[in-house]
């Protein structure tokens, strides 16, 4: 599924772009401690800077749901604003 980041204010999210479309990866058996319905798992596979200030390179990424929508739904509020 395709969605895009429309929060990129806070946790994860803030490695993110704006505006951007994102590819979720579907939950697997290695992802069940986690609570899969509270998160989209973004395909990411880069390196980012920790909180401690070490490079990490990361295959996945997880953000909250709240903070991005579908590709469809970021569509129909395009065309909304177009009305």
């Amino acid at each position: 599924m395709k969605v895009v980041l429309i929060d990129n204010t806070k946790g994860n999210a803030r490695y993110l772009e704006l505006n951007k479309v994102y590819d979720t990866v579907e939950l697997t058996e290695k992802h069940k401690r986690y609570p899969g319905e509270e998160y989209y798992i973004i395909d990411f596979k880069q390196f980012i800077r920790s909180d401690r200030d070490e490079e990490i390179f990361l295959e996945e990424i997880w953000v909250k749901r709240k903070d991005m929508i579908t590709l469809e739904e970021w569509r129909q509020q395009q065309l909304d604003k177009l009305i």
